[in-house]
């Protein structure tokens, strides 16, 4: 590979990262529009874990804490945003810094 070839494949590269990061920005933008849009005045009214059926129904194995919204909106974590599994639930609380599955 030339130097110039060299060169090309480093500016390219640059562009694509650039891109790739304007296109995170993005997201970041209309995502936290949309937490906010949908959680921020919200209050919790009710926190349990999942029930066995409420798992079984949606094809998890493991048991999630479960958030309750004073609109009636459930809030519950996953392992990823397809919804493969439940996930742990981290907090910045001293005494119960995570919510494990069960």
């Amino acid at each position: 590979m030339s130097k110039q070839d060299d060169l090309f494949t480093q500016d390219q590269t640059m562009k694509n990262q650039t891109a790739i990061n304007a296109d995170t920005d993005d997201l970041w933008v209309g995502w936290s529009k949309a937490a906010r849009q949908t959680f921020l005045g919200r209050k919790i009214v009710g926190a349990r874990y999942m029930t066995r059926a409420e798992a079984d129904a949606i094809g998890w194995r493991a048991r999630a804490v479960v958030l309750m919204l004073d609109n009636g909106m459930l809030l519950y974590p996953s392992t990823d945003d397809e919804g493969n599994e439940a996930g742990a639930l981290f907090t910045t609380h001293k005494e119960h810094d995570t919510f494990p599955l069960v």
